[in-house]
């Protein structure tokens, strides 16, 4: 099937997937895993690069799930999202580093606490796709959605502790940890610095009537990829670069001068993004999940043989 048979497929079962899972109440991200499970063992196989899918996806949808967050009650919950963003984090990384050493002796420790500390940061994309809005307090799915958008540095830093023990055997705390301040601000600042001249040429170009919204939202669009390709080509985290842009666009109330049309337009564009994104992930994670589980059988039993 051509490449572009299978995108317009895959967006149409996207489309058609939310009122069925209305319909059979179960939660949208299971029908399309089921979908995408189905479509492989029938034959359909998408082959994703790993750095292609990070850069394709990851970036818009950090981006407009910060872009989107209500700024208001992100303040007043700052301090219980901070908890949890660094607190559970450090938290899951030790008990799942020990429980996966326990598991498996023959992983050493730190290996152990590397692993865990992968698993340990909550992801974003899933937060925001397995939770029913209409059924959860407000205050709970804040709170959820601010540490998903913050624990990637916690989980970078736990990572590095790991990564640095299990190549050395030592590590160095002062060390490892300015590297990860560097890391992990100059995203941040990456993102900030590109939302600032955004919004700055945005202004010029209003004051001399070039207040045009498709133009406007196409730029912004592109927002959140330029932070993460320049704080990864800076060799900064581009996930934080995403993040700040969109936190940063939000705080600016989107355009800042621009006409109330553009803004309400800008926040139906990222709506839309986030739907059709989300589901072609869940989708392609259900196309995936045959591939991987045959692999994983081809190891239990080579494992077993050996």
């Amino acid at each position: 099937m051509h490449i572009t048979s299978v995108v317009l497929l895959l967006l149409l079962v996207t489309a058609v997937s939310g009122p069925i899972a209305r319909l059979l109440r179960v939660p949208l991200p299971l029908l399309l895993i089921t979908c995408g499970v189905v479509a492989s063992l029938l034959g359909l196989n998408v082959a994703f690069e790993p750095e292609t899918f990070l850069l394709l996806f990851i970036p818009p949808l950090l981006f407009s799930d910060a872009y989107l967050m209500p700024l208001r009650e992100f303040q007043e919950l700052r301090w219980p999202i901070l908890l949890l963003a660094v607190g559970l984090v450090i938290f899951s990384t030790l008990v799942g580093g020990y429980f996966i050493h326990w598991l498996l002796p023959v992983v050493p420790l730190a290996a152990a606490f590397a692993l865990a500390a992968i698993l340990s940061p909550t992801d974003p994309v899933a937060v925001g796709s397995m939770i029913d809005a209409d059924r959860v307090l407000r205050r709970f799915l804040h709170i959820l959605q601010g540490e998903a958008l913050l624990n990637d540095a916690s989980g970078l830093v736990c990572f590095k502790f790991a990564v640095a023990a299990t190549i050395t055997g030592t590590f160095s705390i002062l060390h490892a940890s300015f590297g990860f301040v560097l890391v992990a601000v100059g995203g941040i600042l990456v993102g900030i610095a590109l939302t600032f001249g955004f919004n700055f040429a945005n202004r010029i170009l209003s004051r001399h009537g070039f207040d045009e919204p498709t133009t406007q939202i196409t730029l912004m669009t592109l927002l959140p990829f330029a932070a993460y390709l320049l704080a990864e080509h800076m060799e900064l985290s581009g996930i934080l670069a995403a993040v700040s842009a969109g936190l940063s666009l939000n705080q600016s109330r989107v355009f800042g001068s621009a006409q109330t049309a553009t803004r309400l337009r800008g926040s139906a564009v990222w709506e839309m993004i986030t739907f059709v994104f989300n589901g072609l992930v869940f989708l392609l994670l259900g196309l995936q999940l045959p591939d991987i589980a045959k692999q994983g059988i081809d190891l239990a039993n080579r494992a077993g043989d050996s």
